[in-house]
């Protein structure tokens, strides 16, 4: 961010600007001189942009065939769809389409954002690309609402990865929510003069500076109309990088700097959404039409239903042994406290999809009309200590029926395992690779801090830390951010030297002591 300094040098330059610059490069200058006074006078307007509730799933070569089918059974539950794209410089060629952000808007305000990387997709004689196309065949169809903040235009390029073509595009209703809310502006925000009302600022175009046909930016509408800074930063970054940390091995430079351009490219979408909500031009979004959409959406059955949350996490570590819950899967991040929507969890839950689980690790079957494939069956190992289902007579062989419906039980019970142990929890985001977990459970013992279960995510630089109490949860969250960081690391490091040390040192003396006694006598 620039400093106040830096500022008022680029107002300076702006409105000094030298006349031997002309043509485009003159219109480019002055562009980039009014994105960066806009962009500090924001920041120090506005507090930072807050979403709604949200969950990101990146989409790469690296994603499963089980995260695919459980989105595209996401993408079936919701018509309400925001999108957005990023594309890359290229130096005097056109530039190179590199992401897709789509949001599903699901009931309460809650939605998932996809993020498509098209620099990295799988082959395309794999059945995880045509999941992909099948996801996308989901989201452009006719009876779908996609608002985009501009013209549709912008997915042209990306017709080259072979996801979708003209045809669907035609067929899908997008609405330009840009001219949607210049229009509504406009309307509703008409001249006022000073002379009518002195003590309200007039906030219709011509006096916020918009000229009839300037179009309005995403930033400038979340300023005025919410009231935030939408951070716009890292408009020109590079976002063919691989922001998915599951495409290659970062160090936390490089993976905080993917996290932010994540961050960049989901906010785009959770700002139109917020819109839509402020300015109420999207029907009301009831439960009703979630169930209702998840009775078409049985047909997509569902691979490895426990990676419905919103977890990134390895084995769960508790202290109790006799209540270990299933861990949680990757690919999914957390944001904030929140926790995905139950309407979702349980339309997952009752699914007839039976389980096979291997070395700790969920296998299951898909059986979609599309999909013909016979997977062996393998002896089922659950980790469940609440009570099982009635065992059935001696040499009576379940049915799949009775196969699927003791599966299902065995799940809700993990599933309700999993939400206990992380109900409240903390989130550890700086965490060092080096302190093992039980040296973990150690320190915040020390620190009076009353935990459930620890885990580490998969990449080794999160910690979550689920809670057995609410109480004080501020001041365990303020007394963990200081916890389990590298400094943390150096400075417990340094304690340890130091008391080996000492020890070293004073069995020196001892030793010592004992020599002279010996000598003496």
């Amino acid at each position: 961010m620039l400093s106040e300094e830096e500022y008022h040098e680029a107002k300076w330059q702006l409105e000094n600007f030298p006349t031997t610059i002309t043509g485009q490069a003159r219109s480019r200058k002055r562009q980039q001189l009014k994105h960066i006074i806009k962009e500090y006078e924001y920041s120090i307007k506005y507090p930072p942009f807050t979403p709604a509730p949200y969950l990101i799933y990146h989409i790469n070569r690296t994603t499963s065939d089980a995260i695919l089918t459980q989105i595209i059974t996401a993408a079936n539950t919701t018509t309400f769809f925001c999108l957005d794209t990023e594309s890359v410089i290229v130096h005097y060629q056109p530039n190179k389409p590199t992401l897709i952000q789509i949001e599903a808007i699901l009931p309460r305000n809650y939605s998932i954002v996809i993020i498509i990387e098209c620099c990295y997709l799988p082959s395309r004689d794999t059945f995880s690309f045509s999941l992909i196309k099948k996801l996308m065949t989901t989201i452009f169809n006719s009876n779908n609402t996609i608002y985009v903040w501009g013209e549709a235009d912008e997915l042209l390029p990306f017709k080259s990865y072979n996801l979708f073509d003209d045809e669907q595009l035609t067929h899908v209703q997008f609405n330009n929510l840009q001219q949607v809310f210049k229009n509504m502006w406009r309307e509703s925000h008409t001249h006022q003069s000073s002379n009518d009302n002195p003590s309200t600022e007039c906030i219709c175009e011509p006096c916020i500076g918009k000229s009839p046909n300037e179009p309005w930016s995403i930033q400038c509408a979340v300023a005025q109309k919410l009231n935030q800074w939408l951070d716009k930063r890292a408009t020109l970054s590079k976002f063919d990088i691989g922001l998915d940390p599951a495409l290659s091995s970062c160090d936390l430079v490089q993976q905080n700097e993917r996290e932010r351009l994540t961050k960049y490219a989901a906010y785009d979408c959770l700002a139109m959404h917020q819109l839509i909500i402020k300015l109420r031009i999207m029907p009301y979004h009831s439960t009703t039409t979630t169930e209702h959409s998840h009775e078409h959406s049985h047909e997509h059955s569902h691979e490895n239903s426990h990676e419905q949350f919103n977890y990134e996490l390895e084995n769960i570590s508790s202290d109790d042994e006799n209540d270990s819950p299933q861990p949680p899967p990757a690919h999914v991040h957390i944001v904030g406290r929140i926790r995905y929507p139950r309407e979702w969890e349980s339309s997952l839950i009752n699914e007839q999809v039976p389980e096979h689980i291997h070395n700790e690790q969920v296998h299951e079957h898909i059986h979609d009309e599309h999909i013909h494939e016979h997977i062996h069956d393998e002896q089922v190992h659950e980790h469940i200590h609440d009570e099982q289902p009635p065992s059935p007579p001696p040499h009576t062989e379940l049915t799949l029926e009775e196969q699927a419906r003791k599966r299902r039980e065995n799940r809700k019970r993990t599933i309700k395992q999993r939400v206990r142990y992380y109900r409240k929890e903390i989130i550890c985001r700086h965490f060092n690779r080096r302190f093992t977990i039980t040296k973990v459970k150690e320190t915040l013992r020390q620190h009076g801090i009353p935990y459930s279960a620890v885990n580490k995510s998969k990449s080794g630089f999160t910690l979550y830390i689920g809670l057995k109490k609410a109480d004080n949860i501020d001041e365990h969250e303020r007394i963990a951010q200081h916890l389990f960081s590298t400094h943390h690391h150096q400075h417990h490091r340094h304690q340890q030297n130091d008391q080996q040390h000492r020890l070293q040192q004073h069995r020196q003396n001892r030793h010592q002591q004992n020599d002279h006694h010996q000598h003496r006598y």
